[in-house]
């Protein structure tokens, strides 16, 4: 029975994350003005800098997302922030797309298929695993307020150690995405 509830919630953060992603592609075709001049400041940014910069941007924006849902989790109010994360990563990664679509074209849509849509959706599956950990410590840390319920210690230690693995996971993302983004702008005419 545990195991269809978290099913249900890790398909719920994914329903999130495409109503995000959503979201991102309407907010960009309504304020393509606004998100081109970002767009091409963080796109340069990425491109024009050394694999140590764009590495530490990518890595950033990857793990501040998961930071955020896992500190969430030893919140009792942490639920609705959880609820936001996947939103977050899916506007931002449908604003990024639209970008790449409208300006670049064909170019656009396979830089996007090769390098942002796979790493995309291997974050996104750790963001949604991550929301799904914290969901259920708020949950707990609400009924420990309530009820007087207490988390066991070796749950907590679980927690983090599973927050270790998937921080370490999104940063060797990072390393390859880096990696495939200096190289495919090389190779890939991209209009900034």
């Amino acid at each position: 029975m545990e195991n269809i509830i978290i099913n249900r919630k890790k398909l719920l953060f994914c329903f999130i994350f495409v109503f995000g992603l959503w979201f991102g592609t309407a907010q960009y075709i309504k304020n393509s003005e606004f998100f081109n001049i970002i767009a091409v400041k963080s796109f340069n940014y990425l491109t024009e800098s050394n694999y140590l910069k764009s590495f530490i941007l990518l890595s950033f924006i990857n793990l501040l997302i998961i930071n955020i849902a896992f500190f969430s989790g030893f919140n009792a109010l942490g639920l609705p922030i959880i609820l936001i994360s996947p939103f977050c990563y899916g506007t931002f990664t449908g604003v990024v797309n639209s970008w790449l679509f409208v300006s670049n074209k064909i170019n656009g849509v396979f830089y996007s298929l090769i390098n942002i849509i796979p790493f995309a959706l291997i974050t996104s599956i750790f963001i949604f695993i991550t929301c799904s950990s914290s969901f259920y410590f708020s949950s707990k840390s609400a009924k420990a307020l309530i009820f007087g319920e207490a988390t066991g210690r070796g749950e907590v230690k679980q927690f983090l150690i599973k927050h270790i693995m998937i921080s370490v996971v999104i940063l060797i993302i990072s390393f390859l995405q880096t990696f495939l983004i200096i190289k495919l702008t090389e190779k890939l005419i991209i209009v900034i």
